[in-house]
């Protein structure tokens, strides 16, 4: 049946407004009819019901940053069917844990195939994936579509958005990863990167940009890069630059993170650079915070990690309301696809969890996948954890 009625449950729309503590919520089909108070809303008579007395309802959860595939520029035509297929995998797993939308920040066009094949239905039980596109410079931080000077920036954007990827991914500093590299070496000029968000623009496309530290955070603001990735050791000219712009800011705590350092086979390298981020990462998030900078959640982990970055977010200072935001709404306007998913409003994509307790008193009661009841994306229930419906 397509229509379906969660009645009696706690809501949290994602839109940051009031909760709503005994509410309704109509889906016919793969969207949303109405969100209310129980009271105020009539149930379809052929509506199936899902009783959740006791539990909360809130978007699916949005994860705006995740290899979910290896950097293109890595890989031979067997190694991408390879990591497709693995990637499959992980997205099974992202939805389990109730992560209904993916960002891939290492995508190509063969990542668009994947897409596609999701969207089709070919392949069931994955989250939504959105592709971003790998422009880099030679030698660069990231390995996908290189490309050095204006000109030829230009032609990667091109090819990339011709082949139907969904955003442009690139990077204007170092990062932990490679030994070689240092975190403040920059990779693009101004004159690169300008070219790149001007042709990404051009063709009504998103440029999202990892950028640790400086001159490469400044470089990304002066080019317009419009989400601003990690900033592990962003500083206050940086963060006045992306609020004077209103840029996204999607700080990945995640990477810098106890449980990430504490990997016993982490490389020396990586585990150094990361601690000596740790505590500058968090105070620069909570001076974002401070500073009414829109912050989305993205993880540069895997599976499930989207939960420790929203405990990570709320110990920078968020409220368990603003991290869930930041993970719905924010995350779901910073990759442009608010009007269809984000938030719990009529006219939405039905992408729903439903979970046990309530996680605006104590949001790590999310790390336990035990408490993601339900996950339903697109209006049809995929996962199901002890939330049984009736007609």
């Amino acid at each position: 049946m397509d229509k379906k009625a969660i009645v009696n449950c706690r809501i949290i729309d994602g839109t940051g407004g009031e909760v709503i503590e005994s509410g309704t919520i109509l889906i016919d089909g793969d969207k949303i009819t109405a969100v209310g108070e129980e009271k105020e809303i009539s149930i379809p008579s052929d509506a199936v019901i899902i009783s959740a007395k006791g539990k909360t309802a809130i978007p699916g959860l949005i994860d705006g940053h995740m290899h979910v595939t290896s950097m293109p520029g890595l890989l031979d035509h067997k190694g991408h069917i390879e990591q497709n297929l693995r990637a499959v995998g992980k997205l099974q797993e992202c939805l389990s844990w109730g992560t209904t939308t993916v960002a891939n920040a290492s995508g190509c066009p063969e990542s668009v195939i994947l897409r596609r094949t999701i969207e089709s239905g070919q392949i069931r039980q994955c989250s939504r994936l959105i592709v971003g596109a790998m422009v880099n410079a030679t030698g660069g931080h990231i390995r996908g579509r290189s490309a050095d000077g204006p000109w030829e920036v230009r032609k990667a954007v091109r090819e990339m958005v011709a082949s139907g990827v969904d955003f442009i991914k690139t990077a204007a500093t170092g990062g932990f990863q490679w030994e070689h590299e240092q975190i403040w070496w920059e990779d693009y000029t101004v004159e690169e990167l300008s070219a790149l968000v001007n042709e990404a623009h051009a063709r009504g496309k998103r440029v999202h940009v990892h950028a640790h530290s400086q001159p490469g955070l400044n470089h990304s603001i002066q080019a317009g890069c419009d989400v601003i990735l990690h900033g592990a050791l962003i500083d206050k000219e940086a963060l006045e630059g992306i609020a004077e712009k209103n840029l996204y800011y999607i700080p990945t705590l995640y990477i810098t993170s106890n449980k990430v350092i504490n990997q016993p086979s982490l490389p020396a390298h990586m585990k150094q650079r990361m601690k000596n981020a740790h505590s500058v990462h968090r105070e620069g998030v909570n001076k974002a915070h401070q500073m009414g900078i829109t912050i989305g959640v993205g993880t540069d982990g895997g599976p499930g990690d989207v939960m420790i970055e929203l405990c990570e977010l709320v110990k920078c200072g968020l409220s368990p309301m603003e991290a869930i935001v930041s993970a719905t709404r924010n995350t779901s306007d910073a990759l442009g696809i608010l009007e269809s998913v984000g938030t719990l409003e009529p006219g939405k994509k039905a992408d729903i969890l439903i979970v046990e307790g309530n996680p605006l008193k104590d949001i790590s009661i999310l790390l336990n996948k035990k408490n993601i009841l339900l996950v339903m994306k697109d209006g049809k229930i995929e996962i199901s954890r002890g939330i049984y419906s009736t007609t």
